[in-house]
C-alpha cells in the first residue's frame, strides 16, 4: 500500500493502491440507475466487516451508502452529452484502516472548475461542484482526478477507521500534468487483486436478507382527502405485497432478491476503464 499523497498522483491509479495487499476490492460497470439501491445493498453486504468494526456501524453505513449514491448520480446526471451509452465505472474496497470508493465517468470537454472552491464553467460543472461538496461532507476525504483531453473524471472518496486520516477539502489532480510513468519503474509493492462484483456471493446476500425478521403487518392508514376517505396501504401491508413485482419489490420480504440488474460485465469503453 502506498501513502495517499503519492498514490493519487500516479498516472495509473486504482482503489487497491490505497489499501493493504490483503484488502478486498470489487469493481463493476453500471449502465442504468434503475436498480442502484439494490446494487448498493449488495456492496454494503460485502463490506459489512469494515462497517461493523467501528463505534457506530449504522452511521458508517449511512455515510457509505450516500457517498456511493451521490457519486453515481453525479456521474449519471452530468455525463458527457451525445453518448449513446452511459457507462459509470464503480470500484470499492477496504482494509483495516479505510473504506475507499471510486466512480469514474466522462464529462463534456468544456467542464472546468467543478471542484468546490473553483469557478464552474458550465451548468453541468456547477451541479458537479454541489454534489462533490455533499460527498465531501459525508466522507473523510475526496480526490477528483481529471483528464481534460479525454473528459475522464475519477471521483475517489474514503472513510477512515476512527477518522484517523482526513482531507479537509477535496483535492484536484490534473492527470495530464503528472509525469509519464515508465514501464518497469513503478512500485513493486504487492496490491490486492480486485474482482468483479458480479462474481461475489449473491446466494449469501440473499440468504442474509431472508434471515432478517419479517416486518410486522400494519393496518392500512386512512387518508382524508376533502370529504372522501381513501385507503392507502402501508408499506408492510398485504395490499402493498400485491403490487406487481415488475414495478415494485415486496415490502415485507426480499426473498425474490436476485443479482443486481444495474451491473454488467466489465466493459472495454474508455469511461469504464479502471485506471487512466
Amino acid at each position: 500500500m502506498s501513502d495517499l499523497a503519492s498514490s493519487i498522483k500516479k498516472r495509473g491509479f486504482a482503489v487497491e493502491d490505497l489499501l493493504a495487499p490483503d484488502a478486498q476490492v470489487f469493481f463493476e460497470n453500471i449502465f442504468t440507475t434503475r436498480h442502484i439501491g439494490r446494487v448498493v445493498d449488495f456492496m454494503l453486504f460485502q463490506a459489512q466487516k469494515f462497517l461493523a468494526s467501528g463505534d457506530d456501524p449504522g452511521f458508517t453505513e449511512y455515510r457509505f451508502r450516500h457517498v456511493i449514491e451521490l457519486a453515481v448520480f453525479n456521474a449519471w446526471s452530468n455525463y458527457r452529452a451525445g453518448e449513446k451509452v452511459r457507462c459509470v465505472g464503480v470500484e470499492f474496497g477496504w482494509d483495516d484502516t479505510k473504506l475507499v470508493a471510486s466512480v469514474h465517468y466522462l464529462v463534456d470537454a468544456d467542464a472546468r472548475g467543478f471542484v468546490p472552491g473553483g469557478t464552474p464553467s458550465t451548468p453541468a460543472a456547477e451541479r458537479m461542484s454541489k454534489m462533490i461538496a455533499q460527498i465531501q461532507a459525508l466522507a473523510d476525504g475526496v480526490i477528483v482526478r481529471h483528464e481534460p483531453e479525454t473528459g475522464r473524471v475519477q471521483l475517489v472518496a474514503f472513510l477512515s477507521a476512527g477518522g484517523a486520516e482526513k482531507l479537509e477539502a477535496p483535492e484536484y489532480v490534473d492527470v495530464a500534468q503528472l509525469p509519464a510513468e515508465v514501464v518497469g519503474e513503478g512500485s513493486t509493492e504487492p496490491v490486492a487483486d480486485p474482482q468483479s462484483l458480479s462474481d461475489a456471493d449473491v446466494e449469501a446476500f440473499v440468504a442474509d436478507e431472508n434471515a432478517k425478521p419479517p416486518v410486522a403487518a400494519e393496518e392500512p392508514a386512512d387518508v382524508v382527502i376533502g370529504a372522501d376517505v381513501a385507503t392507502r396501504p402501508s408499506c408492510a401491508s398485504p395490499a402493498a405485497a400485491a403490487t406487481s413485482a415488475a414495478t415494485r419489490p415486496s415490502c415485507t420480504s426480499r426473498a425474490a432478491a436476485r443479482r443486481p440488474k444495474a451491473t454488467r460485465a466489465r466493459a472495454a469503453a474508455s469511461s469504464c476503464s479502471r485506471s487512466a
